[in-house]
C-alpha cells in the first residue's frame, strides 16, 4: 500500500513521531505528498489530535505544525472557551481587585450609612465572586481569578518554593472541577494566564529568554487587554479600577528599577506610561513602538548615539514582560545584556551601570522629567 492511500489517522500517528522539518523533507520526496503541503484541513485536523483549535491570524495550520509550536502551545485554552465570556469575567476580574484593595475599603468605611438602594447594589457587586482566603484573613497577594467560563471562583495561589506539597486553593479548585487556566492577581505577576494542566505559564514568561509560540502569546494578549480595558460602568467604581490598576503597576516598576535583567524602550512612551501611572492624565498608553531607536526596523539594528534618559529608559524582565501583554510591543526590544560585548554601545552601557549604581544606592521611583 503507498503512503498516500493510508487513511489521515495513520498519518497522523506517523506525522506525531516524525520532528517537523524532517517532514517536511519527507513532503519533498514526491509531488504527491508536497501537495499535502498545501491542504489546510488536514493539517488543521492534525492539529485538533493535540487539543488544538487557535493559531495566530497570520499563521496558516502547515506553518504552525512547521513551527514546531503545535507541541510548546497550551491546548487547554481557544478563542471560543474565553472570548464569549470575557466582558462578564471583566467584571469579576475588577470586583476582585476592588475588594481586596485597602484603599477601596478605606473609602467605603468613610461614606455615610448608605441606603437599602446602596445596599442591595453592593451587595449584587459583592456576590459576583467567592474568595476562598476571605474568612481566613488572608490578602488575596498570590492568588488569582479562574477563567474558566461560567465560574467566579477565586483562590489564593500556591507556595512559592513547594507548590505541589503546599497547594493554594486554586490548585485544590483544579483538582475538583477541571478548570486549567487562571489568571494571576498578584501585584509582581499581575495578570499572568497559568495552566495547571500544563504546570506553567501560558503566553508570557517573565523571563523572556523562554519565549512563547506565537499563536498563545497573541490569544493571552487579547484575553488580558480586554479584561484590563473594560472597566465597570458605574463611574465611581471605574475611577477606583483606575486607581487600582495605577498602584499594581507602580508597585511592578518599583520592584524591577535595580534589576540586572534590564530592557530598553522608548522614553517617549514611557513617559507617557509615567504620566498615567501618577495621575497626570487618565489616557492610557498605547502600543509600544520602539522605531525611534533603530537605525532600520528590518535588520533590528539599535543605534549607537541614544541616550539613556534622553531617548530612551530601562525596564526589567517582567516589566516587560508585563508591557508586551497588557500594552502590546510592536517593535524590536533589546536586551542591555546583549549590548555589553558590542564596542559601539560602550557609551549606552556605561550609562546603564551608572543608573544601576544610583537606583541601588538612592530612592526608589520612577526617573522624571529633568
Amino acid at each position: 500500500m503507498l503512503l498516500l492511500e493510508l487513511p489521515n489517522e495513520i498519518l497522523w500517528t506517523i506525522l506525531h513521531f516524525v520532528p517537523p522539518r524532517d517532514s517536511l523533507c519527507l513532503l519533498k520526496t514526491c509531488k504527491s505528498l508536497y501537495q499535502l503541503k498545501q491542504d489546510e484541513l488536514f493539517w488543521r485536523e492534525f492539529a485538533r489530535q493535540y487539543g488544538m483549535i487557535y493559531l495566530h491570524p497570520h499563521q496558516t495550520w502547515w506553518q504552525f505544525y512547521i513551527s514546531g509550536d503545535l507541541k510548546k502551545t497550551c491546548p487547554h485554552i481557544h478563542d471560543r472557551f474565553f472570548m464569549e465570556t470575557l466582558t462578564k469575567k471583566a467584571m469579576v476580574f475588577w470586583n476582585t481587585l476592588l475588594s481586596f484593595s485597602s484603599s477601596f475599603q478605606q473609602q467605603q468605611q468613610q461614606q455615610q450609612q448608605p441606603s437599602e438602594k446602596e445596599k442591595e447594589k453592593e451587595e449584587k457587586r459583592t456576590s459576583l465572586f467567592y474568595a476562598c482566603c476571605q474568612e481566613q484573613g488572608q490578602k488575596l497577594n498570590g492568588g488569582g481569578l479562574c477563567l474558566s467560563p461560567h465560574c467566579q471562583f477565586v483562590g489564593c495561589g500556591d507556595a512559592f518554593f513547594s507548590p505541589e506539597a503546599n497547594p493554594g486553593h486554586l490548585r485544590e479548585h483544579y483538582h475538583a472541577t477541571g478548570h486549567t487556566c487562571v489568571l494571576k492577581l498578584s501585584s509582581l505577576h499581575f495578570c499572568e494566564l497559568f495552566c495547571y494542566a500544563c504546570n506553567k505559564p501560558v503566553g508570557f514568561w517573565g523571563f523572556p529568554s523562554m519565549e512563547k509560540p506565537i499563536g498563545e502569546r497573541y490569544l493571552v494578549r487579547s484575553i488580558v487587554q480586554t479584561l484590563v480595558n473594560t472597566f465597570p460602568k458605574d463611574p465611581y467604581l471605574k475611577n477606583q479600577a483606575i486607581e487600582r490598576r495605577r498602584a499594581i503597576e507602580r508597585r511592578l516598576v518599583w520592584s524591577q528599577q535595580s534589576h540586572e535583567d534590564s530592557y530598553i524602550i522608548e522614553r517617549s512612551w514611557f513617559m507617557a506610561w509615567n504620566e498615567f501611572l501618577f495621575e497626570k492624565t487618565d489616557q492610557i498608553p498605547g502600543v509600544l513602538l520602539n522605531k525611534s531607536l533603530f537605525c532600520s526596523m528590518t535588520t533590528n539594528t539599535l543605534r549607537s548615539d541614544i541616550e539613556l534618559g534622553t531617548d530612551f529608559e530601562l525596564v526589567g524582565g517582567v516589566v516587560r514582560s508585563y508591557i508586551e501583554r497588557v500594552y502590546d510591543i510592536d517593535g524590536p526590544v533589546v536586551s542591555a545584556y546583549e549590548l555589553q560585548w558590542k564596542p559601539e554601545y560602550r557609551k549606552i552601557c556605561e550609562s546603564i551601570l551608572f543608573r544601576r549604581h544610583i537606583m541601588q544606592r538612592g530612592p526608589q521611583g520612577i526617573p522624571s522629567d529633568p
